[in-house]
């Protein structure tokens, strides 16, 4: 399969490949039979057990490993969101001078 769809491919760089229809047309052939070899593996080895994969093989419980990642990339995502709420406020410059000088404070 890896054959058919990486390596078979690779004559294409040779200009002499490119010009000849035989070559071009083998080529496809192997490209082909590598497509289905590729369909085949999939489609296999997904029947061979169950669709569920909490069914493979019992049921899943993450490490504590697993969980601290997890923490950590939520939290790292707040840290960088507060800090951006923080410098780039939510609130628009120009809405904020449209408040304040409706309200007969008017700001430079």
């Amino acid at each position: 399969m890896v054959l058919c769809n990486s390596i078979v491919p690779l004559l294409f760089f040779f200009k002499r490949v490119r010009t000849d229809l035989r070559a071009l047309f083998a080529i496809s052939i192997v490209i082909n039979i590598g497509m289905w070899l590729e369909r085949f593996v999939l489609i296999v080895s997904s029947l061979s057990h169950s669709f569920d994969p909490a069914e493979w093989s019992g049921l899943y419980h993450p490490t504590w490993v697993e969980a601290a990642i997890t923490a950590g990339s939520f939290a790292w995502f707040f840290l960088l969101f507060l800090l951006f709420v923080k410098n780039f406020p939510v609130i628009s410059m120009a809405e904020l001078k449209e408040e304040t000088t409706r309200e007969g404070m008017h700001v430079a």
